[in-house]
């Protein structure tokens, strides 16, 4: 009896120094597993995880249904994601994880906003990174990106959803996204419209200081009597001076915005982000 428990007894732990470190290594596999995106999503391919709380319960109730729809009739996945701090990664490999490892579409459109460096980045798959081309990326740049800028998120969110939805439009209908010389246009004549605006309030104070200036009719009534004596004048050509400058001429492009790479889990991914 003694003997056959012996024998047990050194079964079983030859069984344990086997199995232990299986099991540490298991273990420490699903940490790294969970660590992958430094945060999971509270429920599988859901379109909006706000764990920065930037939005309201309404708010972001409101924003799951646009974004929900955008996604259902596009087949493709649009998420906005907000996180205090990416951890020790990049805003770029946090975005590529967090959508690859949470159970997506393989085609999708994902907006991060990490608040405490202030980083926002667009992170593309699929049929996303033909969408999100380069002039797309400016779009989202110059209307998410400002709103952002003034903390104003929701109207951030919002406006992503609709241009997203815009994007996934012109691809499917073949034609890349281009902005149109007449919206590209309306921001400069905003800022010239401003500017002009700006400089005649102050002439216009300085001309109401000039009470002892009169328009005159004639040239040489600004001469000073007596003071200019012209004996002889001609005309003489001395030089011309030509410049020329070359116009920079730009083709919109089909492919992703800030090119391509290949995430964490051998996934190809696009987009482009910066701070805000």
């Amino acid at each position: 009896m003694k003997k056959r428990f012996a024998i047990l007894a050194t079964i079983l732990t030859f069984t344990l120094v086997i199995a232990l470190p299986a099991l540490a290594a298991q273990a420490s596999g699903s940490a790294e597993s969970t660590a992958v995106t430094g945060i999971i999503a509270q429920q599988s391919g859901a379109y909006v995880v706000d764990n920065a709380d930037l939005l309201t319960e309404q708010q972001e109730n409101t924003l799951k249904s646009k974004l929900a729809s955008i996604s259902s009739r596009h087949n493709c996945d649009v998420v906005v994601v907000t996180v205090q701090s990416v951890g020790s990664k990049t805003p770029e490999a946090f975005a590529d994880d967090f959508f690859d490892y949470n159970g997506y579409k393989p085609d999708g459109i994902l907006l991060l906003v990490s608040m405490q460096d202030r980083d926002w980045h667009v992170s593309t798959t699929g049929k996303g990174i033909s969408a999100v081309n380069s002039a797309a990326l400016k779009r989202i740049e110059r209307d998410v990106v400002s709103e952002l800028s003034d903390a104003r998120y929701y109207n951030a969110f919002d406006k992503f959803g609709d241009l997203c939805d815009t994007f996934l439009t012109c691809q499917a209908q073949g034609k890349p996204y281009k902005e149109s010389p007449v919206s590209a246009g309306k921001a400069a004549i905003a800022a010239i419209a401003s500017g002009l605006a700006a400089g005649g309030i102050g002439t216009s104070s300085m001309k109401r200081k000039l009470k002892s200036v009169h328009r005159k009719t004639n040239a040489g009534d600004y001469v000073r009597a007596g003071s200019l004596n012209i004996v002889s004048s001609r005309e003489m050509f001395l030089f011309k001076n030509v410049s020329r400058v070359e116009i920079q001429r730009t083709s919109s492009s089909s492919g992703g915005g800030g090119g391509t790479h290949i995430s964490s889990s051998g996934v190809s991914h696009g987009g482009g982000g910066g701070k805000f």
